[in-house]
């Protein structure tokens, strides 16, 4: 689809593909108690730390992929440097927190806001995380299984 958003060669379908797995793995581990303090807010690290031994990447050549990927070109973090402008900081992390990173910069369209962004890398960071995303909902059974629920009701 040639179909864009902002300022960049990412596909609207990938952008949109990459936020419907992010949000409903959010929810995932909400609704599966992966709570951080009993706040309606995702424990990604715990998630991560009941079951990163779990993450199998070895008969999975694009998982495989994917992980390196991130894990050897993980996202930078949005800063303000000394000059008082807007800026990107190499940062280290788990997988997890990469994931998290990419989904930030991209919702808060800080990598589409800097002339000299690198959208072949950016896209090739949103497919890697929509691979891992995928693996990750079978991580955990309970996560799974509210991940793949039809639709979930709010009670306003």
């Amino acid at each position: 689809m040639s179909t864009v958003f902002f300022n960049t060669d990412i596909p609207k379908d990938t952008i949109l593909e990459f936020f419907y797995i992010f949000s409903r793995m959010e929810f995932s581990l909400k609704k599966s108690g992966y709570l951080i303090n009993s706040k309606a807010e995702a424990n990604w690290t715990e998630f991560w730390s009941d079951n990163e031994e779990y993450f199998d990447i070895t008969n999975n050549n694009l998982l495989a992929e994917a992980y390196s990927y991130i894990m050897s070109y993980p996202p930078k973090k949005q800063i303000i440097n000394e000059n008082n402008t807007l800026d990107f900081q190499e940062v280290d992390g788990d997988l997890c927190l990469h994931i998290r990173r990419i989904r930030n910069n991209l919702f808060h369209g800080g990598k589409f806001s800097i002339s000299d962004v690198d959208t072949t890398r950016n896209k090739k960071l949103i497919d890697s995380s929509i691979l891992i995303l995928e693996a990750f909902k079978d991580l955990d059974s309970c996560v799974k299984s509210n991940f793949d629920e039809d639709s979930y009701t709010s009670q306003n």
